[in-house]
């Protein structure tokens, strides 16, 4: 996502799924992974982080924020 900014890229939403998943042996429902995604499909808003320094100086990055639930994400779809 940082490159992505830093390139000046209008993009504030990743999403990646794979091509096929078995849903018969791995039913998505069941799976979860540490940031709340249904395995197989995961979502990445923007976000920034600014940390205080030393002297009042800040420094802001941008970073991938975990979209947990669906619908977090619905109203930056292009195609709906």
């Amino acid at each position: 996502m940082e490159f992505l900014v830093n390139n000046k890229s209008p993009i504030e939403l990743l999403a990646f799924g794979p091509g096929y998943w078995p849903h018969t042996i791995f039913p998505s429902d069941s799976y979860r992974d540490l940031n709340g995604h249904k395995i197989p499909h995961f979502y990445y808003r923007r976000g920034i982080a600014t940390v205080s320094m030393r002297g009042g100086k800040q420094i802001s990055r941008a970073l991938a924020v975990p979209v947990r639930e669906e619908s977090e994400h619905e109203e930056m779809l292009f195609w709906k």
